[in-house]
């Protein structure tokens, strides 16, 4: 199950695997970094605790999200304009300095509704995709990819939890985080 509670700080873990979070390759703040997955210990890496704010409702209608890694700043941010609009070809998720007002850096949180808790995570520029592990892969280092949601849409590998990070700023103060399960 998610944690979602709104705007706050996260770890995205893949459906597949509860161990396997989304993860910015070297935590580099350089443009054009890899958006990956990792398996192991997330919970101490800021590379894999990802900020998501509120950007109210946008050019989607929707609510609105940018998603800000937590080690480099930088935005997780779709391929140019055109290429997402087409939603042809390979397109790999990296992050970016961009504008906030860029498209490619805003994001929709979609519940799945299948009574697992887990979300998309889908593109303002094209609705039509979602963040999505390349091959459904669970392997160090696959890459995030955008791909067709009506292709599969049940597929576990474009289905994430949105988990609360350790320093997660909480809606009740003084409430202790209760163990994790083994």
């Amino acid at each position: 199950m998610s944690d979602w509670i709104g705007p706050n700080t996260y770890y995205i873990v893949s459906r597949i695997k509860d161990t396997v979070f989304l993860d910015l390759a070297g935590g580099s703040p350089a443009n054009d970094t890899k958006v990956q997955i990792w398996d192991g210990p997330g919970r101490d890496n800021g590379n894999s605790i990802w900020s998501i704010v509120d950007l109210g409702i946008g050019d989607s209608g929707k609510y609105e999200y940018h998603i800000i890694n937590r080690t480099s700043g930088t935005h997780l941010s779709t391929p140019q304009h055109d290429l997402v609009k087409k939603g042809e070809g390979e397109l790999l998720v990296k992050t970016n300095l961009v504008s906030p007002w860029n498209n490619r850096a805003r994001w929709c949180i979609v519940p799945c509704r299948n009574n697992t808790g887990a979300y998309w995570i889908v593109p303002v520029l094209n609705t039509k995709l979602a963040l999505n592990i390349q091959g459904g892969g669970i392997k160090n280092a696959t890459p995030m990819i955008l791909y067709p949601i009506d292709v599969q849409p049940g597929s576990e590998n474009a289905q994430f939890y949105l988990r609360l990070s350790d320093d997660a700023i909480l809606n009740c103060p003084n409430i202790p985080r209760a163990p994790l399960q083994t």
